[in-house]
């Protein structure tokens, strides 16, 4: 009964999370926004470092080549499964399908990666193959975020994550315990 407990609080978690108050802030003022770059497939030499392609799975990896351009990006589909955003927390090699966000802000992990489902949930729904999220469009978008003296307030942001956290462990221990006691 504590694991269908514990579940029951995760999936209720996201309602629990009032965002009435949130503010937009510009993606410019949040990173700097570069392309990705053409790199044939019979070009990719050794599998040393990820290539991420515009994809919804595998956080956009698509295979592995032997050149990076970036590392401590969020990828932004702007093709293929457009809006999906991925943080990539090391070098890689980030496709002409995708743009680079580079943050402007003292990141975290979890920071990169709350923000990566905002632009997800908030840009996956609006754009699509017919209406592609290009560079332009992508700078005039804003994102919805906690807000604290005029700044997207980063502490919250972190404090939430690590909260969730907290949660999915706490299910996972409890689902070890319950099939070593089954």
């Amino acid at each position: 009964m504590d694991l269908i407990n514990t579940i029951t609080k995760l999936k209720s978690y996201k309602k629990e999370v009032d965002v009435s108050d949130w503010k937009p802030f510009k993606i410019v003022d949040l990173f700097d926004i570069q392309g990705g770059y053409a790199f044939t497939k019979n070009n990719w030499g050794e599998a040393l470092f990820n290539y991420v392609g515009s994809s919804a799975l595998n956080n956009g990896v698509t295979g592995k080549c032997s050149k990076w351009n970036y590392e401590n990006i969020i990828s932004v589909n702007y093709d293929g499964s457009v809006g999906y955003a991925f943080w990539h927390p090391y070098k890689l090699f980030l496709s002409d399908r995708c743009r680079a966000l580079i943050p402007k802000f003292n990141y975290t992990k979890n920071i990169c990666e709350f923000l990566s489902v905002v632009i997800t949930k908030s840009f996956g729904p609006k754009y699509h193959y017919g209406k592609k999220l290009g560079t332009e469009r992508l700078k005039a978008e804003s994102l919805l975020l906690p807000e604290k003296d005029g700044e997207p307030d980063f502490e919250w942001i972190e404090e939430f994550m690590i909260n969730l956290e907290e949660l999915r462990s706490d299910i996972l221990n409890k689902e070890i315990d319950f099939y070593e006691k089954n």
